[in-house]
């Protein structure tokens, strides 16, 4: 992935970060598939002290929002 615009806390690869976002979106298409029920909008990774976002805004963009742990997601998976 091509990083577009980026604000991050210091220790954070955006690059990297933006690199596995189409593997992330791949494999949530692949777990859609095995579930029969289509493509993904949002993937939700929950890590150590992190959560990932991942949401697809169109086939040629890929959303990433990186929050602590203890940060409200609701805003951002709720339409």
């Amino acid at each position: 992935g091509l990083v577009i615009a980026a604000d991050a806390e210091p220790g954070v690869d955006v690059e990297r970060v933006a690199a596995h976002a189409p593997g992330v979106v791949a494999a949530a298409t692949r777990f859609g598939s095995a579930v029969a029920d289509g493509e993904p909008a949002t993937a939700i990774l929950e890590l150590g002290g992190t959560i990932a976002v991942v949401s697809v805004l169109s086939a040629d963009a890929i959303l990433v929002v990186l929050l602590r742990a203890d940060a409200d997601v609701a805003p951002l998976i709720h339409d």
